[in-house]
């Protein structure tokens, strides 16, 4: 290879790395859970009832030191639909539902161990058969009002709400019924890590580099 095609390859492989260092790929925790005592779990989802709890190490794991349970013994109830919901979108998740057997503000599902972020929130309703009053849910404390029964076939897009919320270090998302809704029957509910987009190299930066390539090729020809 000749003088000037070395000086190609070289300046080639600089751009190359300058749009690897600008273009990162960047993702989030993800977490998705399907209230599933009885039945098939939903496709790429996590199954958990009443008898995952944190207060004896049942907790279903879902890797890093994060994990999902009733805080106690006896703090959910589940109910199982069969095949009322099929045949329709998200048939599996929509097939069981949980909610507290405590009084409401009484946590009955916390995932625990999440790392320090901000997080969204979406609770997915379990009223998707019967005209039942609209489900209030505690996110953290914070209210969350839930779609209620529509008349079509169960979606989860509409009949989800989300909020987002801001966790410490070890922090945890807990799941109660808020005392001013209805009686709070969830599908599943899904968490998501909010992760701010990575600042590209500026534009200086990445023509300083290309510069010192091209003033070694200068040098290398000298």
């Amino acid at each position: 290879m000749g003088r000037h095609g070395r000086r190609v390859c070289m300046v080639l492989s600089v751009l190359v790395a300058l749009t690897l260092v600008a273009s990162p790929a960047w993702a989030g925790l993800e977490f998705k859970i399907d209230i599933s005592p009885n039945t098939p779990v939903e496709t790429g989802w996590v199954g958990v009832d009443g008898n995952n709890r944190h207060d004896n190490g049942t907790a279903v794991d879902l890797g890093g030191g994060v994990s999902v349970g009733c805080p106690g013994w006896g703090q959910m109830t589940t109910g199982d639909r069969g095949t009322a919901n099929t045949p329709g979108y998200n048939p599996d998740l929509f097939r069981d539902f949980g909610e507290s057997s405590k009084a409401t503000g009484v946590v009955f599902l916390e995932m625990r161990g999440l790392p320090a972020a901000d997080y969204l929130v979406t609770v997915v309703s379990g009223d998707t058969v019967w005209a039942e009053v609209p489900d209030w849910m505690l996110v953290n404390g914070t209210s969350l009002p839930l779609p209620g029964y529509l008349k079509t076939r169960p979606n989860i897009e509409a009949q989800s709400a989300s909020l987002v919320v801001t966790l410490g270090a070890g922090g945890a998302v807990s799941l109660a019924e808020d005392p001013a809704g209805g009686k709070g029957k969830i599908a599943g509910f899904m968490v998501q890590e909010l992760v701010p987009p990575v600042e590209p190299v500026s534009e200086p930066s990445g023509l300083g580099l290309l510069g010192l390539a091209l003033l070694g090729v200068r040098r290398k020809r000298s």
